[in-house]
């Protein structure tokens, strides 16, 4: 039971990361410094050792 309550946390912590994201990539894009999505993909793959 306990595995599940951790699962649970750990992907609301991804979810507020994920959104935290988002909301910078919102920013930049506005700024006129965004990325595209291969480099995106790429520091996402980086981040997550894929």
């Amino acid at each position: 039971m306990g595995g599940c309550l951790e699962n649970d946390s750990k992907e609301r912590a991804d979810i507020l990361k994920l959104k935290e994201r988002i909301l910078l990539a919102e920013k930049e894009r506005i700024n006129g410094k965004g990325m595209t999505i291969e480099e995106v993909r790429g520091k996402l793959n980086k981040e997550n050792n894929l």
